[in-house]
């Protein structure tokens, strides 16, 4: 049995914490083989004597403000091989460790997660209904979204995620510099060093909304899109840097504020006109909010092309020992895999498989007869 770590960075959680560190505790996993770090950043409410009431978790204080800042101070204090990350205001069903960390059966698995699921509380019964019809709509109804295949994937939620410790350090962790977004962007620099990633249906958690209502889920959609331009940025640097590397000549740069105009454009077209039109045929308000929240979200991406302010350099890591991969057949005929191929899998099958660094997708027209020849697959 994989030891783990439990990180949760925690500010200002009275609301939630201790509902979330009750789930933990009382998880469904041998009691030695677990720890739990919680990170204290600067809370100014109950939250630290909360804390300290459960004699089984470890109390830290990040006094830098931030919770990449928190969730790295926990996993540089972390014994575990798996590192799991659990946000303050979650609470995990009593078999989310054990079948999360089943995911992590090969060498080459660097991070993964379950399903999480937005719940009802505080008697916002109309947001939360509208959140999880959202993301249940969004996700084909598995709350998974490491299997959505956007231009951001593979993307995996750190609200209750599960890193290779070998692979979240080899990285570096999540990045400080960005306000938000920090979470796919570290799901995907752990595939880009050549780690493949997992989703287990039966790792189930759930996710509180513990903001003001519609006004404050409408501001943090504005906020979401207006941070979204530093993560452009910053992947924008990498692309940039890969097709100068290929054509020696070199290409002509593209600036960043025409690509997030095109981006903000399919946001309007696909999400705002879109759904308001559907909300007028089906007489669903349901629709309409949706298109007031992307609207909200495309106002914070125009005003965020302005700020476009990531101050770090990205500079890629790839990690030799698992970037080589090799299928053997039963005739021990052995070929090699493309280096850039990541595969992305759900329940220990192959959900997609990206080429990483040309950011695409690859489709195949037997995925059960590929998973049968690629379980076979070994590190070199």
């Amino acid at each position: 049995m994989k030891f783990i770590s439990v990180i949760v960075p925690a500010y200002n959680a009275q609301k939630t914490i201790h509902k979330c560190l009750s789930s933990l505790i009382n998880a469904d996993y041998d009691k030695n083989s677990y720890e739990i770090i919680v990170v204290d950043n600067n809370s100014t409410d109950k939250t630290a004597e909360i804390i300290k009431s459960f004699p089984e978790v470890t109390y830290v204080k990040e006094t830098i403000q931030g919770r990449s800042y928190a969730r790295n101070t926990g996993a540089k204090m972390a014994r575990g091989e798996l590192l799991a990350f659990i946000d303050s205001d979650v609470f995990i069903e009593a078999g989310w460790l054990k079948h999360l960390a089943a995911g992590f059966n090969k060498d080459y698995i660097g991070g993964g997660q379950g399903r999480i699921i937005p719940c009802d509380q505080d008697g916002q019964l109309s947001l939360n209904r509208f959140r999880i019809r959202q993301q249940t709509e969004s996700t084909s109804g598995t709350n998974i979204i490491l299997r959505l295949m956007y231009i951001e994937s593979p993307m995996v939620n750190s609200a209750t995620c599960m890193y290779r410790k070998e692979a979240f350090h080899f990285v570096g962790g999540f990045d400080v510099l960005l306000e938000r977004h920090e979470d796919i962007d570290l799901s995907k620099r752990v595939s880009l060093a050549g780690y493949d990633l997992t989703a287990q249906t039966q790792a189930v958690a759930h996710v509180e909304y513990h903001g003001e209502g519609w006004g404050s889920y409408f501001m943090r959609s504005l906020s979401e899109g207006y941070t979204k331009q530093s993560y452009n940025k910053k992947w924008q640097q990498y692309f940039t840097t890969l097709n100068h590397n290929e054509a020696p000549e070199g290409p002509v740069k593209k600036p960043l504020i025409p690509d997030s105009i095109r981006l903000n454009y399919y946001l309007v077209k696909d999400e705002i006109v879109f759904n308001v039109i559907r909300s007028l045929i089906k007489w669903d308000s349901y629709y309409f909010l949706k298109a007031i929240n992307s609207t909200f979200k495309a106002t914070g991406r125009a005003l965020g092309i302005i700020k476009n302010d990531y101050r770090g350099r990205f500079e890629p890591r790839y990690q030799e020992n698992v970037l080589n991969k090799s299928i053997i057949f039963q005739n021990n005929q052995k070929i090699n895999l493309d280096t850039n191929l990541r595969f992305i899998n759900q329940d220990n099958e192959i959900l997609y498989v990206m080429n990483i660094e040309k950011n695409d997708f690859l489709k195949f027209n037997n995925f059960k007869a590929l998973n049968g020849i690629l379980d076979q697959r070994t590190i070199q």
